[in-house]
């Protein structure tokens, strides 16, 4: 009887501490908690790496405001880079 108590014991003790693993989990979303959160970066870039990093910015929090020629991005006028097999 005593090995049932203790098991039971055990789930409990098990299930609170998954519970707090959800709820901090949850709280850090909900918070907006991430490395750059609050953070405002202007994407004055453009080809690869710029667009790149600040995708990689935006990935960790950062809002990003993207200012383009008022043509747009000149890699969205471009052909395709080799000719079609």
């Amino acid at each position: 009887m005593a090995a049932v108590r203790k098991s039971k014991a055990v789930a409990k003790t098990s299930k609170k501490k998954t519970s707090r693993k959800k709820a901090a989990v949850r709280s850090r979303k909900m918070s907006g908690a991430y490395p750059l959160s609050g953070i405002t970066v202007i994407d004055l870039s453009h080809v690869n790496n710029g667009p790149y990093a600040t995708f990689l910015m935006a990935m960790a929090g950062a809002e990003v405001i993207k200012i383009e020629p008022p043509q747009g991005e000149h890699l969205r006028r471009r052909g395709a880079l080799c000719a079609d097999a």
